[in-house]
């Protein structure tokens, strides 16, 4: 593609900045959601190389053809094994929704703007690892518990009641072991 000088177009930053190295900078564009991950640009439906399953990933894709709008591409995520319909409905609706805000964005704003900014990495790690299977999550900052809360009401309110504010005086991961497991981990054995 054949670019022109002053010609706005849309990329996503694939890599922050390190020292004197500038940001790493993509075409193609992608909105990561906890099941699927929207391709506003990309027609075409791909499966995470992590399910193996033949059958599931087939009545994956019929389910994200049935209603995916025409010009949009999705990935489907390995958390999507054996998840129903309904979630991975409102999974696309919600990704659709803030690419249409984006695009309203384009219309009224003037470059160069940052149309979109993805979850903080608390909210991503939230998104990607918290289920059923975890048994709670204990947070020792009011803002990141608001945070995370406020997430996990949106996607699934039936595990808030899992995410637990500490207010203990010692440090929440001297409490729960974690700093002397990271030592351990990081030891020479």
């Amino acid at each position: 593609v054949k670019l022109d000088r002053g010609q706005s177009i849309i990329v996503q930053v694939t890599k922050e900045p390190v020292g004197k190295k500038g940001v790493r900078v993509t075409s193609k564009v992608s909105l990561p959601g906890r099941f699927l991950v929207l391709l506003p640009f990309d027609g075409r439906i791909g499966v995470s190389k992590k399910l193996y399953n033949f059958r599931e990933k087939k009545r994956l894709r019929r389910i994200v053809r049935s209603m995916l709008p025409e010009g949009f591409g999705v990935i489907i995520r390995t958390v999507a094994d054996g998840k129903e319909e309904e979630l991975l409905k409102n999974d696309l609706a919600q990704l659709i929704k803030t690419w249409r805000e984006i695009e309203k964005s384009l219309k009224t704003e003037q470059p160069p703007i940052l149309l979109y900014k993805d979850l903080s990495t608390v909210s991503s790690v939230i998104r990607d690892l918290f289920n059923n299977e975890v048994q709670r999550v204990v947070v020792d900052s009011r803002k990141l518990f608001k945070e995370i809360t406020t997430y996990v009401k949106w996607f699934s309110p039936n595990l808030v009641d899992k995410i637990e504010f500490y207010r203990g005086k010692q440090l929440v991961f001297d409490v729960f072991g974690v700093a002397k497991d990271m030592e351990e981990s990081l030891g020479r054995r």
